[in-house]
């Protein structure tokens, strides 16, 4: 299953990317599957699509929602100053099909309010727009403008000028994703945060048993919404197809941030991928 697109996607290709994207979403909690797809363009101007499903946390708070892992793909691969242009989402109790007869399977879901401000900080702008579409096709389309009138974006901090200092990388779809021997310092070394706030986010690179490498940067927002390295990493690595339930980190590889250490919330996060014997590095 790709992960990612080059190019220009019709509909009925997203529409079927998105079902079958369904089946990566860990959702032991709900049983409630999400995926999403969202556009951007890299600093060529092509059009980027990338994917991302929900992956759940037995701390409700700390779940990632399948926006915020599309948001993640967006900043880890292709930079802080990334904008979205549009997303698509489709929502069902994992059970459901495409085709079922079920009232759940017409019903088209909708962006919950956390996602509808992180994608604020994100957008291209206010005409950007949100897709949500119902297992049977059915599509509901409004702009962000529509979504969440009086959004909140760093601008109303006067923090964006850090925010827009890199500019838009071409995409490399290994600063996601690679498997095997990886240079994790040269790595780490493209990877920037999105910390216009703090300006001391973390770049983060887990390091599977499966020989999967995933990274994650932390991504900060205007309404302390923040999207953390390790959730970041985490939804990566479910759109990948890295079991979250049953693969273990070996090693977690760390960048910036103001501790040597894992936080509280952290190590809450990671609890599904943990082991006594994974390690730590921070560089």
């Amino acid at each position: 299953m790709k992960t990612h697109h080059i190019g220009k996607l019709a509909f009925a290709e997203i529409f079927s990317w998105l079902l079958a994207l369904r089946s990566r979403a860990y959702c032991p909690i709900s049983h409630y599957a999400v995926a999403a797809v969202g556009r951007a363009l890299d600093s060529t101007g092509q059009d980027i699509y990338l994917a991302g499903v929900n992956v759940e946390n037995a701390d409700h708070r700390l779940s990632t929602h399948a926006e915020e892992g599309v948001l993640a793909a967006l900043v880890t691969a292709l930079g802080p100053s990334a904008r979205l242009q549009e997303i698509w989402a489709v929502a069902a109790p994992d059970h459901l099909r495409s085709g079922d007869d079920d009232v759940l399977a017409k019903i088209i879901p909708s962006y919950c309010g956390k996602c509808r401000q992180q994608m604020a900080g994100l957008a291209v702008g206010a005409e950007m727009k949100l897709h949500g579409i119902s297992l049977d096709g059915q599509v509901d389309t409004m702009t962000l403008a529509q979504a969440l009138k009086g959004y909140m974006t760093l601008e109303n901090i006067e923090a964006s000028s850090h925010h827009l200092i890199s500019g838009v990388s071409i995409f490399d779809s290994q600063k996601m994703f690679q498997r095997g021997d990886v240079d994790i310092k040269q790595w780490l070394g493209q990877l920037q945060a999105c910390d216009p706030i703090t300006q001391h986010g973390r770049c983060s690179i887990l390091s599977f048993n499966s020989d999967a490498h995933v990274a994650g940067v932390d991504i900060e927002d205007a309404a302390f919404l923040s999207i953390s390295a390790y959730q970041a990493a985490l939804a990566i690595a479910a759109v990948q197809g890295v079991d979250v339930s049953s693969d273990t980190v070996q090693n977690i590889h760390t960048k910036g941030g103001l501790s040597q250490k894992l936080r509280a919330s952290d190590l809450q996060v990671l609890e599904m991928v943990l082991r006594e014997e994974t390690r730590q590095s921070f560089l």
